[in-house]
């Protein structure tokens, strides 16, 4: 149940989250995201207001990991170019990606780091992206 999912998550996310619109249909952008990055083969969620959902969710951590991170994209959207070159300097120092489908952009980074920082905290995540997780933790404490 999304209301499950969402009421999961830190404050700072909920903030940065309005609705979900349900689609059985597939995106219209799937084709051009297809060519565009690599390790994507169709969209589930699409961020925006509201973050469309095309298809079901499937187990809880699963929906929790999408919803993080098309949540990240809204939060990381309203950044300010200060920070954005802080996340860019992390990125270099960290030296790892949360995943191969992070490595499209920075704002994929953004996104897919986020979503590690809710599934996974602690352990791998903090040893491989010392310098992303805290400059997220820092988002959250300002703004939580």
């Amino acid at each position: 149940d999304a209301a499950l999912v969402v009421d999961s998550f830190p404050d700072f996310l909920k903030r940065n989250f309005k609705s979900l619109f349900f689609s059985y249909k597939r995106h219209g952008l799937d084709a051009y995201y297809k060519e565009k990055y690599t390790d994507f083969n169709y969209g589930v969620m699409y961020s925006g207001e509201p973050i469309t959902v095309h298809g079901t969710m499937k187990t809880f951590k699963e929906s929790k990991g999408l919803l993080a991170h098309e949540i990240g994209h809204n939060i990381e959207s309203k950044l300010s170019l200060k920070f954005k070159q802080k996340w860019r300097d992390a990125i270099a120092q960290d030296k790892h990606s949360p995943s191969d489908y992070a490595n499209n952009n920075k704002e994929e980074d953004f996104a897919e780091t986020l979503k590690y920082y809710i599934l996974y905290k602690e352990g791998l995540t903090r040893k491989y992206f010392p310098n992303r997780m805290k400059l997220i933790e820092d988002l959250i404490k300002k703004y939580n």
